[in-house]
């Protein structure tokens, strides 16, 4: 995958959930991912679903003029219902598409909270990463401490030498969205 020349815009791919939910707090979280991403002027790559937190976020993008970039999956389009006021949507045949997809419009990700979905989307960023396929860095916004089990873990597994230094190098967690965030810019390569 070519490297992004720095005058061109950067764009932040975004894991998330795509169902509804209850917690005022996770949505409210995925508000402020958009408008952030928005401030720096970035370009928001997503899913491309209209529900959820992927909704709430690609919303407060928009409503802050970042361009928003949707990937969906033919099939999903009428469960996911494709969100209209998008740059961009692109539609793909398959889930491995979408996720190609994603891994080629963004420079760096931010995880969401979530369910099976977005860490099977998160932790093949960080396979990526490992396998050297490309070099981005994915940050774990632990709203609530949501991601706290996968942080001890992979604490565990770098301990044990199981996860290697680039991983480690490339892959935060936290529970401030500008602190992660400024740590994800740090890690962009030059």
């Amino acid at each position: 995958m070519r490297r992004k020349d720095r005058r061109e815009q950067i764009s932040v791919g975004v894991f998330c959930g795509s169902r509804e939910v209850e917690e005022y707090d996770l949505t409210a979280s995925a508000e402020e991912v958009g408008e952030l991403i928005a401030g720096y002027g970035y370009r928001l790559v997503f899913g491309g679903g209209n529900t959820g937190l992927m909704s709430a976020v690609s919303q407060s993008a928009v409503d802050f003029y970042a361009p928003v970039v949707g990937i969906i999956p033919k099939f999903l389009s009428s469960v996911e219902k494709p969100a209209d006021n998008l740059t961009e949507l692109i539609y793909v045949d398959t889930m491995a598409e979408r996720k190609e997809r994603m891994f080629l419009e963004s420079d760096m990700f931010l995880v969401l909270p979530g369910g099976v979905g977005t860490l099977d989307e998160a932790f093949e960023v960080i396979t990526n990463n490992q396998l050297g396929l490309f070099r981005k860095p994915i940050g774990f916004f632990d709203v609530d401490g949501y991601y706290q089990k996968i942080h001890e873990f992979f604490e565990t597994a770098i301990d044990c030498g199981l996860i290697s230094d680039t991983v480690n190098n490339l892959c935060f967690f936290d529970s401030n969205i500008k602190t992660l965030f400024e740590k994800l810019i740090g890690a962009l390569p030059d």
